[in-house]
């Protein structure tokens, strides 16, 4: 990874879109065929507004994943950005194609593939019933983009090609070239089989809330914890895009978009552990309960409640794998205060009597109390006021002044 693409990954995550770009670019100078360096960039056009580059951009990555480095998680990566730039550019029947392809390709994640299928126009029972393929022709020429598709790059150094095995001929298809003319003599490329990647069925995410955080746990193991390209998160108002790179060679995503309320993304972090990445998203507004990750209309308002103020119907119920189900609310109890017991409890009943009680009754406490050396205590005036009030010791003892 070079260095020029790490300087674009950090001014990415402090949003200079601008200067992340500049970075992307001259690191896709350094190494023309990277299709992650593409990606990138595509995504970097594609939060500046720039969304005839950003399909450029996205072409070009796809073109370079079909090659000999070429994996499949970079294939639909490729895909869904070319998707995405295409919904912005009004061209939605392309921007469907290249979604079904992505999902062919193993594209994770299925909400934002869903979200974005319904603005590309793809019918609700197709989006319920697309599920990721393992057997798909990397080599097809309708995986290419097509000529009118592809605005021209003004920074791409070298043309890319592909060549197609279909009844034993090769056809080449120039993508993102400064001059078509000049493709006319480039040689077609073998396509050499992809890297293996992880299936999304196998890498599961989870989530839970307090007043202050949503926590969410992405399980992977074996990912090194000290190397910052690993994991790349870009934290947003109302959205969250999560990149991994998996032990395999193959990339994890993870976009939510839009959240379900906003964060603050200067005070949300993520920390790589032995077996799983977690990220505590901090929430704009303290108190509020997100019912979901995503806020699949894009205007939760409706929706939300502080936690202090959820119903109380049952106990708190946070998504979990766990088969086990804990009473959270008995652990609240275990930390109330001890009630008093015997003689301490018998004098907090008497201060409470006499704290509420009027004049008459104090004046009746008092006085029986101290003309029956503590053996008598009555709240009646009306009968202790007529005369003193005699020692009654407890049966079986016999009273005795003290004498000095």
């Amino acid at each position: 990874m070079s260095e020029s693409f790490a300087k674009g990954n950090k001014a990415f995550v402090n949003e200079d879109y601008e200067g992340a770009l500049e970075q992307y670019t001259a690191a896709i100078s350094a190494e023309p065929n990277n299709a992650e360096y593409f990606i990138s960039r595509s995504i970097a056009q594609h939060r500046l507004g720039h969304y005839a580059l950003a399909l450029t951009d996205a072409s070009s990555a796809l073109q370079n994943a079909k090659g000999p480095k070429g994996t499949r998680a970079l294939l639909a990566k490729a895909q869904f950005r070319r998707a995405l730039a295409l919904v912005e550019l009004g061209r939605t029947e392309k921007a469907a194609d290249a979604l079904r392809e992505a999902r062919k390709a193993g594209f994770a994640d299925k909400k934002a593939w869903a979200k974005w299928a319904e603005k590309a126009g793809i019918p609700v029972d197709e989006i319920a019933a697309v599920s990721p393929s393992a057997s798909s022709d990397l080599s097809a020429a309708s995986d290419l983009p097509t000529v009118s598709d592809l605005p021209v790059a003004s920074d791409v150094s070298a043309p890319f090609s592909t060549s197609t095995s279909a009844a034993e001929s090769s056809t080449t298809v120039p993508v993102s070239a400064p001059n078509p003319a000049s493709t006319a003599a480039s040689e077609p490329k073998q396509i050499s089989p992809v890297a293996p990647f992880l299936a999304p069925a196998k890498i599961r995410h989870e989530w839970f809330q307090n007043e202050n955080f949503v926590t969410v746990s992405i399980f992977i193991k074996g990912l090194p914890r000290d190397d910052p390209n690993v994991v790349k998160i870009d934290y947003h108002e109302r959205s969250l895009s999560v990149t991994i790179k998996l032990p395999s060679g193959s990339d994890f995503m993870l976009e939510l978009d839009p959240l379900f309320a906003e964060i603050i993304p200067k005070d949300c972090k993520h920390a790589t552990m032995s077996t799983k990445v977690e990220i505590k998203l901090k929430k704009a507004v303290l108190g509020i309960k997100w019912a979901d990750l995503e806020a699949l209309d894009g205007n939760p308002s409706d929706a939300l409640q502080t936690i202090s103020a959820a119903p109380a119907a049952g106990a708190p119920a946070y998504p979990s794998s766990s088969k086990k189900k804990h009473d959270w609310d008995s652990l609240v109890k275990n930390f109330e205060e001890d009630k008093p017991e015997g003689e301490a409890a018998l004098h907090a009943l008497f201060k409470n009597i006499y704290k509420d009680a009027s004049e008459d009754t104090r004046r009746a406490m008092v006085k029986s109390y101290q003309e029956s050396g503590g053996t008598t205590l009555s709240t009646n005036w009306e009968e202790i006021g007529k005369g003193e009030v005699k020692v009654s010791p407890p049966e079986g003892m016999v009273a005795k002044k003290f004498e000095i």
